[in-house]
């Protein structure tokens, strides 16, 4: 069968395990029976290959990437750092989870160099565009029919997901979701790889977006090419989140245990309580409990004054619930807690908590 030569179908692996393989392998073989008369590029970030090269038409290898380290002090002192945060809102406020300088998203520029490489590669081999899809993702037979409408109807860009997250948000920043994405080979004309610390900060000084959320990058580049390059570039953006469009579908189906994935762990969270005018209750806190999980968490807590118990509590959440409690803090206070989650896997995680404490928490409840 003679391959069309418009689109190449890319799949973004780390194929460290067999786990991963064999779940890069249904992807493909989904790729295969939609898209039959398309070529496939597998590009890979780990040494090891399962032999999946011989499953597709084109290989490369990046497992020698690296990963970004600490924001440079000047990006830090003039607050120009995007420093990636999830949050939850409540009735009681919005509960913000700020995650540390590195240990997430640190891969970024591997990523990043994954989307300049394979429209490249895809160029230099005679094609307009690239589609290109994560590993660990599992379409519905119905939503890859319908994507593939998609993706043979765009020009320039095919993004899912569009949207913007959170007050913090500058207004030209907007993130979408790169479990699947489409992009022309020249969408990243004038850009190059990144090597090194220096050369990623460079780039993020170009675009105007000084994070490590590959959501932002590739949006952002394509603003610094239509408002600074005055490009013509046409695309396709659907907005909303990804799993709500798609529910039938499945991402991210392999996640290792890092900060991103145990963002809501060690539950109840002690939070810091923060006001409009952005000061800080020095004399209580809220525990805080939500469940991002697909299945029930039991929450057994016990919060004490030295060796007495002065609170104790039991509760159970189910997907998208939460709780939360407060607690003055007049003294130290130990929160020990025991947490189950399925009714398989337990946990015990512990809190120590005074007032010298309370403004350094990580996690704040931004009232209302």
């Amino acid at each position: 069968m003679e391959k069309i030569k418009d689109t190449l179908l890319v799949v973004d692996a780390y194929l460290s395990d067999k786990k991963r393989s064999e779940s890069c392998l249904v992807i493909i073989n989904q790729l295969k029976e939609k898209f039959p008369n398309y070529s496939i590029l597998l590009i890979n970030k780990s040494s090891k290959s399962f032999n999946l090269q011989k499953e597709v038409d084109y290989y490369l290898n990046l497992s020698n990437s690296f990963l970004v380290g600490y924001p440079p002090k000047d990006i830090l002192d003039s607050e120009r750092y995007e420093r990636p945060y999830v949050y939850v809102s409540t009735p009681k406020g919005t509960f913000e989870n700020w995650m540390p300088l590195t240990g997430v998203t640190d891969h970024v520029a591997g990523i990043y160099n994954s989307f300049l490489l394979t429209a490249k590669f895809a160029k230099s081999l005679g094609y307009k565009k690239v589609f290109k899809v994560e590993y660990d993702t599992e379409f519905n037979s119905n939503d890859l029919s319908l994507i593939k409408t998609h993706v043979d109807s765009f020009e320039d860009y095919l993004f899912y997901g569009k949207r913007q997250e959170g007050e913090y948000a500058k207004k030209h920043h907007y993130l979408i979701d790169v479990h699947f994405i489409g992009y022309s080979v020249d969408l990243f004309q004038g850009f190059s790889l990144v090597n090194n610390d220096d050369d990623f900060w460079e780039l993020c000084k170009k675009i105007n977006y000084y994070g490590k959320w590959i959501e932002y990058i590739i949006p952002s580049i394509v603003y610094y090419q239509k408002h600074s390059k005055n490009k013509v570039i046409n695309g396709i953006d659907f907005p909303g989140i990804v799993t709500d469009r798609f529910p039938n579908s499945s991402f991210d189906k392999i996640n290792s245990p890092s900060w991103w994935t145990e963002k809501w762990k060690n539950l109840p969270l002690p939070c810091k309580i923060k006001y409009q005018d952005n000061t800080i209750d020095e004399n209580k806190i809220e525990l805080f409990s939500w469940n991002d999980k697909d299945y029930p968490i039991d929450i057994e807590v016990k919060i004490f004054k030295g060796d007495k118990i002065i609170k104790e509590y039991k509760h159970v959440l189910y997907k998208k619930q939460w709780i939360s409690d407060s607690l003055i803090i007049d003294d130290t206070v130990k929160i020990i807690s025991k947490v189950k989650e399925n009714n398989i896997e337990s946990y015990t995680s512990e809190h120590i908590i005074d007032k010298n404490k309370i403004k350094q928490l990580n996690i704040a409840l931004k009232v209302k």
